[in-house]
């Protein structure tokens, strides 16, 4: 992740080649390692990209989950789609309309 110090740490869980990658992510400083699905879908002359983020212990944990996996997604089609890799620009909240959230037991 550009911008971030420390060791993040993961191990994979479920991998089929080009369809989908399960990992565990554990960021610096964070106590508990939680889970990532990701699952590739083609989709006309595309690939539709499906990202699960699980075992997040706090609303505050889910947003900034949330709006740091949208900014690496887009980032990503961005570098697939135009060569242009966005990480050295101003961060901001990028909303998406395929994005959900998970509901909240709150």
């Amino acid at each position: 992740m550009h911008g971030t110090e420390g060791v993040w740490s993961g191990v994979v869980t479920d991998f089929i080649r080009g369809n989908k990658l399960g990992l565990t992510w554990q960021p610096p400083n964070e106590a508990a390692a939680t889970n990532v699905m990701i699952k590739l879908f083609p989709q006309g002359a595309g690939t539709a990209v499906e990202l699960s983020h699980s075992g997040l212990t706090s609303s505050e944990a889910l947003e900034r989950s949330v709006t740091t996996w949208a900014f690496y997604l887009n980032n990503l089609k961005s570098v697939i789609e135009q060569g242009v890799d966005l990480r050295g620009q101003k961060q901001r909240k990028i909303t998406h309309p395929t994005l959900t959230r998970p509901e909240s037991n709150n």
